[in-house]
């Protein structure tokens, strides 16, 4: 039998590249929100500012490869 170990990292703990990947990830799938008049809209991560994309990867358990692949 042979072991592998995999390092995986934390949002804030990525290089910029990486954090651009991470990025372009989250946003095949925007989130989607309902308008005061009903309609609905999609809220891209590029949109973002850096530290609610840090808290979003945090609060769903995101974990990535060194290059910003999930994990």
């Amino acid at each position: 039998m042979r072991t592998v170990n995999i390092k995986v990292y934390s949002y804030d703990e990525l290089n910029e590249d990486a954090k651009q990947n991470v990025v372009y990830w989250l946003d095949s799938n925007p989130l989607e929100y309902e308008t005061d008049n009903g309609e609905f809209e999609y809220l891209y991560f590029i949109d973002m500012e850096e530290i609610e994309i840090l808290e979003h990867c945090n609060m769903n358990g995101y974990e990535f490869l060194e290059d910003g692949s999930i994990y």
